[in-house]
């Protein structure tokens, strides 16, 4: 069986830094846990109608000298803040566009070599929680 697995890559880390800003985003929208994270980003579709958001609450290895929260709008143009549940998904999305681009910098052929990647966020809160989001891309 283990000839199944010869295939797959796996690449797990943790940011410390993104499990404290996805805090912060849950608490600026207002959601008292994961489940109304996951049911706001239910109410978004997949590319969030254009809009987009990049998240830097702390100075990153890349890219570098860049903090604070930067969001778009459809036409390209900078806007002050996003609508929660526009918020949650533009959050998910720039994690995936930043795991991505980690990849590519790896050398890993995306269009030949990769058919699903998979996001599983596993997050512990005080009430002893956990959230499980898995996505099939």
């Amino acid at each position: 069986m283990d000839h199944l697995y010869e295939n797959v890559g796996n690449l797990s880390y943790e940011q410390a830094n993104n499990r404290l800003f996805c805090l912060d985003v849950r608490e600026e929208i207002g959601a008292k846990d994961w489940q109304q994270m996951s049911e706001l980003l239910c109410q978004s579709p997949p590319s969030n109608h254009g809009f987009l958001g990049y998240f830097f609450d702390d100075n990153e290895i890349l890219p570098q000298n860049i903090q604070g929260r930067f969001y778009f709008n459809s036409d390209e143009q900078q806007i002050e803040d996003l609508e929660p549940a526009s918020k949650v998904r533009a959050l998910l999305e720039a994690q995936c566009l930043a795991k991505r681009l980690y990849l590519q910098r790896a050398n890993i052929d995306l269009v030949n070599n990769v058919d699903r990647i998979v996001i599983n966020g596993k997050e512990k809160i005080k009430e002893k929680e956990k959230f499980y989001l898995l996505l099939g891309l």
